[in-house]
């Protein structure tokens, strides 16, 4: 596969620079990086318009531009939290969260632009604060249909959580039948726990190979994108 033939080259780079999982050999002492995995993104306009061409992927191991179609691949670390920035003009950066396993995978998300991100902070009568964060829970089942019922929780400071549904955003934790994520709006900088509690009779986890909470990093200014999934 020619993934792994790449990560062999790789190994020396990602140990010092890239921060990927060590796995330690119980017997030898030595250690293993794991390979890199290649994740498929796809990026769709919230609001269900046009996306400008040129949208830059970056993630820790390499850059790559999306054509006409929004769609692309781009390497992250194996076995670890990766982060995958989206930038295009007009659009705030958004980044990209989830948790890596030793296979290939993909992800589908929202990219709000800068005018549509201030409208909704002001139908909830709220003013974005540069200087603070947007954090989005997504939540759906592999269908991509909406998890509705689920709900999702932070331990660091923010001005509400909220839903989009027919009517516009509301202030909720709990995913509705409209859209599968939950928001939370200037968010402090810097690391926070996500907690999920999952639909009766359900489970969900941190996409793809990450457990029932995830903890992340929140970036002033941008919108923090952190991927969970939910199942029978």
């Amino acid at each position: 596969m020619e993934l792994k033939h790449r990560s062999q080259t790789m190994n020396t780079f990602l140990f010092l620079l890239m921060g990927c999982i060590d796995v330690e050999k119980e017997d030898s002492g030595e250690q293993q990086i794991s390979d890199p995995i290649s994740v498929s993104v796809r990026i769709l306009d919230a609001m269900g318009g046009e996306l400008p061409e040129g949208i830059l992927l970056t993630s820790s191991l390499e850059e790559q531009t999306l054509d006409a179609s929004a769609e692309g691949s781009i390497l992250v670390p194996g076995e670890s939290q990766f982060r995958i920035n989206v930038d295009a003009v007009g659009y705030v950066t958004h980044e990209l969260v989830a948790m890596s396993g030793k296979d290939d995978t993909s992800l589908v998300t929202l990219l709000a632009s800068e005018s549509i991100s201030l409208q909704m902070y002001g139908m909830l009568n709220l003013e974005a604060k540069p200087e603070k964060g947007t954090l989005v829970v997504a939540l759906d089942y592999p269908d991509l249909s909406p998890a509705v019922g689920a709900t999702a929780d932070i331990d660091s400071s923010h001005d509400g959580a909220f839903v989009l549904g027919a009517m516009g955003p509301s202030f909720s934790n709990v995913v509705p039948s409209s859209a599968g994520f939950v928001s939370f709006s200037n968010v402090e900088p810097g690391t926070t726990t996500i907690s999920v509690t999952p639909p009766e009779g359900k489970k969900c986890w941190f996409y793809d190979a990450g457990g029932q909470s995830a903890t992340v990093s929140v970036t002033a200014g941008h919108a923090t994108v952190v991927f969970f999934m939910c199942d029978d």
